[in-house]
């Protein structure tokens, strides 16, 4: 098995609540990684393809995810204020789709020790 198979392997393993990894990385992204990068040159290609917004649609999906996440709606607020967002832009869908897309990116970053221990010991197996 190459690299590129056993690092494409890796990343199709690595899923959070809303996405496989492995489903946001191109050949070409996986060259890259390979080629000298790390967690963040991965997270940056996942982020570039769309890997990190999650968007939740009807009304039912968002409320449910609210209630369960930030029933208070602080945290949706607030990612909402940050990002310039202001109330009659806002909406149940809105802020579920903010608060799931945030929630995905921190899923993402808690693979990061994993993901450059495998590059390191990928790298190790080459000397």
């Amino acid at each position: 098995m190459t690299k590129l198979e056993q690092l494409k392997e890796f990343f199709n393993g690595l899923e959070t609540d809303h996405i496989t990894l492995g489903d946001y990385l191109n050949d070409n992204d996986l060259e890259n990684i390979l080629d000298g990068g790390d967690f963040d040159t991965a997270f940056e290609a996942i982020r570039e393809n769309g890997g990190v917004d999650v968007e939740v649609i009807y009304y039912n999906n968002a409320i449910k995810l609210l209630q369960r996440e930030d029933p208070s709606l602080n945290r949706a607020l607030e990612i909402a204020g940050e990002l310039g967002f202001s109330t009659e832009n806002l909406n149940s869908e809105v802020l579920a789709s903010l608060l799931a897309s945030e929630i995905n990116t921190e899923q993402i970053r808690e693979f990061e020790t994993e993901i450059n221990d495998f590059l390191e010991n990928l790298e190790e197996e080459e000397d």
